[in-house]
């Protein structure tokens, strides 16, 4: 390579930086990026936000998509075109997560400003507020919308009534952080995931613990994930540890033991029967469930 082509490769590596991590409150900084990077016709871009892009979810019927973002607020835009359809603001610190309702009815959001909201998905009009001891991090729905579910840094998770907002159960008993929360698939469990080593299965209508998942030597990563039919889950932790669980009561049903390493993700086959994992240990691995 000669000096000339280097000093033009290294000008060319520079402008994408630059435009990447400095120009994203610039639409000329972004048409830039977009033609450095080759961005193809089939990518539709959704701009607007000012900050970091926090989540990102489809409506149910896959029509729509909501984004959440540091920039205190939520967007609904039109999947097929890009175009923005509402503009969901009242939080007043960064929005950490998002999601649709199960029925594409509400949205419902979670923020730094110790709420979570309400919001109807057709006007963008703010119908209730959840509030929590410290920022929310995390928001989950029933399967019959009728429920949410929020977690936060106050170390609790919280239920409440989709319709009036009011509390209907405070989930308390976890030491630590809350990675992951999870309704069961037929909406009378919640699953939690915390930081204090521990997953605990919870019963809706009492606010009851009938399980506690314990005896880990390091925390759980957050890759907590159910089987496509929603009847077992499977818990990866920083300890090598792979264990399946009931999707109802928590119980162990199978430990797959082989890595050496860190386990960061899981994913089911699409019939529920076998897993791959993946680890710090070089190599990922296909469990077969049905032996």
């Amino acid at each position: 390579m000669t000096n000339n082509n280097l000093f033009i490769t290294s000008i060319s590596i520079f402008i994408v930086i630059n435009v990447i991590g400095y120009g994203h409150n610039n639409t000329a900084a972004n048409t830039a990026a977009e033609s450095v990077l080759n961005i193809p016709d089939d990518v539709i871009v959704l701009e607007g936000h000012t900050g970091e892009v926090s989540s990102a979810v489809f409506s149910p019927d896959s029509k729509k998509i909501v984004t959440a973002s540091w920039d205190k607020t939520a967007r609904i835009w039109d999947a097929a075109t890009g175009k923005i359809l509402q503009k969901l603001e009242g939080h007043t610190k960064a929005i950490n997560s998002v999601l649709f309702s199960p029925d594409g009815k509400k949205i419902i959001t979670a923020s730094r400003d110790t709420t979570a909201r309400i919001w109807e998905a057709e006007t963008g009009k703010e119908l209730q507020k959840l509030k929590h001891d410290d920022y929310v991090r995390l928001v989950a729905i029933s399967p019959d919308s009728k429920t949410i579910l929020t977690t936060s840094l106050d170390y609790t998770a919280r239920v409440w009534d989709a319709a009036t907002g009011k509390i209907l159960k405070k989930l308390e008993g976890h030491t630590d952080s809350i990675d992951f929360i999870s309704f069961s698939s037929n909406g009378k469990t919640i699953l939690t995931v915390c930081w204090d080593k521990t997953a605990r299965i919870w019963d809706v209508s009492t606010g009851r613990v009938l399980q506690k998942i314990d005896g880990y030597t390091d925390h759980f990563s957050r890759a907590t994930i159910f089987s496509p039919n929603g009847r077992t889950f499977i818990l990866l932790s920083l300890d090598n540890s792979v264990r399946v669980c009931d999707g109802e009561t928590g119980r162990e049903l199978r430990k797959l033991e082989g890595h050496t390493g860190a386990v960061l993700s899981a994913v089911f086959s699409s019939n529920g029967e076998r897993v791959v994992t993946a680890s710090w240990d070089k190599t990922a691995r296909i469990w077969n469930l049905k032996r």
